[in-house]
């Protein structure tokens, strides 16, 4: 008897040893959080904040911006236009080199203001136009019309399809938005002498598109804030000229076709982006009304593709006059 009384005064003090220190009013524990749970608590706070925040202004205030600019960039590059003729740009190779310049920003900045105005995607609440396309096309034509600028920078791109033609049901529009940001940040980060890789092929019951590039690579951690808008809207991160949203914006377009965005890279190994749509068959009186149908041109005329790779292009690229003979500016990025 004395050992099991032993025992169960042992188990009693125990007991009442591990239980919290409580104030004598309120019966309340006196047990604080740590320091690392609060600064968890407050990141998570600041991140939905911050999410809210976008989300809001993706709804009302970037499209407003991205209009009210878009009229005085218009106004302002019509005006320079008047003030420069291509022939003075022919003639001077110093007047072509500053005209570069201009060409340069403004393209970067009316880049900028699209990508405000498809902030709107953001939201996760669009309707996309699916009709059936050729993608096969689409993809083709951006990477034949890229392959020039590409080289711009000393950078092979090839495309790699495994058929010659394919229809599916996409939002044409959002998916060359989406290929061209991430054939441009591709270029970004991909270093002379490097390749990019777009390629087309079949996944199961989806058609991926992949964009592959022998740049820097990611490390780990980078790769799972990748698409993360609170990141990547961060001042310290956003690139000088950009607002941050590509990476965002392929993903929401993924995401809106029922379809993913994934990325895999290793530091130094270069990256892969893959974007995947489901491989939805039109009926064929769809797929006939749309096979021969022309894509509209974008952009009031401008080179679409000069334009949306415009933030990775080196001054060369906007000159009109090329002397080969003279070491060419360093580009300021």
């Amino acid at each position: 008897m004395k050992n099991m009384q032993s025992d169960d005064q042992i188990r009693s003090e125990n007991r009442s040893g591990n239980q919290p220190r409580r104030e004598a009013g309120g019966g309340q524990s006196t047990d604080k959080p740590e320091a690392s749970e609060i600064a968890r608590t407050e990141i998570d706070r600041d991140k939905r904040d911050k999410t809210r925040i976008m989300w809001l202004l993706s709804s009302d205030l970037f499209p407003l911006l991205a209009s009210a600019m878009r009229v005085e960039l218009s106004n302002f590059y019509m005006a320079f236009q008047q003030m420069v003729s291509d022939e003075q740009r022919e003639e001077v190779p110093e007047v072509d080199l500053y005209a570069a310049r201009m060409d340069r920003s403004y393209f970067r900045m009316l880049r900028m203001v699209n990508n405000l105005t498809a902030a709107v995607y953001l939201r996760g609440q669009e309707e996309y136009d699916l009709q059936p396309w050729d993608i096969v096309e689409t993809v083709g034509r951006i990477c034949y019309n890229s392959e020039e600028l590409a080289a711009w920078k000393h950078i092979r791109l090839k495309f790699q399809c495994d058929f010659s033609y394919h229809v599916v049901m996409i939002d044409r529009r959002s998916i060359e938005m989406a290929l061209y940001h991430l054939l441009s940040n591709a270029m970004k980060n991909t270093p002379s002498g490097g390749v990019i890789t777009v390629r087309l092929r079949q996944s199961g019951d989806q058609i991926a598109l992949e964009v592959a590039d022998t740049g820097h690579g990611m490390t780990g951690e980078q790769q799972k804030a990748l698409f993360d808008l609170c990141v990547n809207w961060d001042r310290d991160r956003v690139t000088p000229g950009s607002f941050g949203l590509g990476l965002p914006l392929c993903c929401s377009v993924a995401r809106g076709h029922g379809g993913t965005l994934q990325a895999a890279s290793l530091l130094g190994r270069g990256c892969v982006m893959t974007l995947s749509v489901p491989d939805k068959v039109p009926s064929e009186s769809a797929c006939v009304m749309r096979q021969n149908q022309i894509a509209p041109e974008d952009d009031n005329g401008f080179n679409p593709t000069l334009l949306a790779l415009s933030d990775a292009m080196p001054l060369d690229a906007f000159r009109l006059y090329h002397n080969h003979d003279q070491e060419r500016e360093e580009d300021q990025d």
